[in-house]
């Protein structure tokens, strides 16, 4: 299947079944290329943004729409192969991804650090 260029969008502005078809089967080895076609078929581009150092971040703003650009990505072998373990998701739609080694490591010292601290507060509270 040939990479879809741009997301298309029914008359309601809702990404077409195309698009999400397009997500789910895009080439595993092509992060970027994916993440940035996902952000370009988001409701309010302000909330699909990434940086230099390798994070992603999407925010559904609770719109169905984006919320099913998210559930086609989690599908997608891109998912499966290397975004399921990179990630933070958080209730009321926002994802997390980090693509590169330096953003990996930042979270996971996030999640370590945060973590450590409430076991010990659970120990000292006691």
């Amino acid at each position: 299947m040939e990479t879809m260029k741009e997301p298309e969008f029914d008359i309601n502005g809702y990404p077409t079944e195309a698009t999400l078809e397009a997500i789910e089967k895009w080439d595993s080895r092509d992060l970027e290329g994916l993440l940035r076609f996902i952000a370009s078929a988001w409701h309010w581009p302000e909330y699909a943004k990434t940086n230099a150092l390798g994070f992603w971040v999407f925010a559904t703003g609770g719109w169905s729409g984006n919320e099913s650009l998210l559930t086609a990505l989690k599908s997608s072998m891109a998912w499966k192969l290397s975004l399921a373990w990179d990630n933070l998701s958080l209730p009321g739609g926002l994802l997390i991804l980090a693509t590169t080694k330096e953003a990996r490591h930042f979270l996971n010292n996030i999640f370590f650090r945060y973590i450590t601290e409430q076991a010990w507060k659970i120990v000292e509270e006691g």
